[in-house]
């Protein structure tokens, strides 16, 4: 009966001290943890580092003991208590700590994963050191105070995902070995200002930067020939530069078009679409969120899904440079304007007349591209 009583009355003070240990497996709480380890929360925040061997000797971090509603700072130490050399950050280790601040994150570390410090909305400072090579899917995903980071040019791949929603997010240095940006990597990080794809960068996923209203400039690196569907979908800037050595795309009139297949993938509100036949589609989500005038050349011969999208008004109008009859030729997809409005009226000034019609907004149609999972 004294120790039951005793461990409640460790417990409440735990408790009210505003840091308590995670209960593991449904065990009763440890009655050995004092007030005054629990006190000095801040002075010791390592003490409470969860670790894991591995086979060969080395060890990576699988969790953290405590819960804390006190701001705290954490500085991940090269050795375990057992001398293990710290190799890893485990999936969700310091995942839902919300009042994490800062991290260090020693150079003996290699890999970050998944979902390592995703929900840490308190995190302001991330210094990863040039060990990593890995930083795992959703790893700082909702990190919403985080607003600079550079990455070390030892990272090689990082996951789907990783800054999903790191919405004051304005400055972001990319490692120069990186050869692939991928999928939603930071996706709505809306105060992204600018980002420069490093040379190495072959491929960028779909909506890598979708929802980065803030981006004002985008650079295509040289190699870089593949970009994923609304990879730039709602950007609002005013320049699209591409490497000249690049053999897949390249730029007109402030529009990136992809040079073989002549589809233009995005332009931005002040973007002048070609007329010398280099553009003969317009891309899904192309001009998405760019209230602007378009003169249509007439080599279109298709337009994709919300190619143009407009917020307020539902009336829209375009020259085109063809024919009513030619104009009626081009395969439109039924979306191929899209507003906030149900119902948009498009006028499209032809060389020998006008041409209207009724273009009904559905949402659901706007595309096939989940967002991030729940979950995982």
């Amino acid at each position: 009966m004294k120790k039951r009583v005793l461990s409640v009355v460790c417990a409440s003070t735990l408790l009210l001290s505003g840091c308590f240990p995670l209960p593991q497996g449904g065990q009763e709480i440890d009655t050995d943890v004092t007030e005054e380890q629990t006190a000095t929360l801040q002075e010791n925040t390592a003490d409470f580092i969860e670790y894991v061997p591995n086979i060969d000797g080395t060890c990576y971090v699988k969790g953290y003991r405590y819960f804390t509603n006190h701001p705290f700072t954490l500085e991940i130490p090269r050795y375990s208590p057992n001398g293990n050399l710290v190799t890893g950050i485990g999936n969700d280790a310091f995942r839902d700590r919300m009042f994490l601040t800062s991290i260090q994150i020693p150079d003996s570390v290699t890999y970050i994963g998944d979902s390592a410090f995703r929900n840490c909305t308190s995190l302001t400072t991330v210094n990863i050191s040039h060990g990593v090579t890995y930083i795992g899917e959703r790893a700082f995903e909702n990190c919403t105070l985080l607003t600079s980071l550079t990455l070390p040019d030892s990272v090689e791949e990082i996951g789907e995902g990783a800054f999903y929603n790191c919405f004051r997010l304005s400055e972001v240095k990319l490692p120069s070995g990186l050869d692939k940006i991928n999928a939603r990597l930071f996706y709505q990080c809306i105060s992204l200002k600018e980002i420069t794809i490093p040379e190495t960068v072959i491929q960028i996923g779909r909506r890598a930067f979708s929802g980065c209203v803030g981006l004002k400039k985008i650079s295509i690196s040289q190699n870089v020939n593949s970009i994923g569907a609304e990879a730039f979908r709602e950007f609002s800037g005013d320049e699209i530069e591409v490497d000249t050595e690049n053999s897949t795309y390249h730029t007109d009139g402030n529009c990136l078009i992809e040079t073989a297949t002549k589809r233009l993938i995005l332009g931005c509100k002040n973007s002048v679409i070609p007329t010398d036949g280099s553009v003969e589609i317009i891309g899904e989500y192309a001009f998405w969120n760019c209230n602007g005038k378009f003169v249509l050349p007439k080599s279109i011969r298709e337009i994709g899904a919300c190619a143009f999208g407009f917020s307020g008004s539902s009336s829209f109008r375009f020259e085109y440079k063809g024919s009513q009859a030619a104009w009626n030729q081009i395969s439109r997809h039924n979306n191929w304007v899209y507003s906030w409005k149900n119902e948009n009226y498009v006028t499209v000034l032809c060389k020998n007349g006008y041409v209207t019609s009724k273009v009904t907004s559905d949402f659901n149609a706007k595309s096939d591209i989940p967002d991030m999972p729940d979950g995982k």
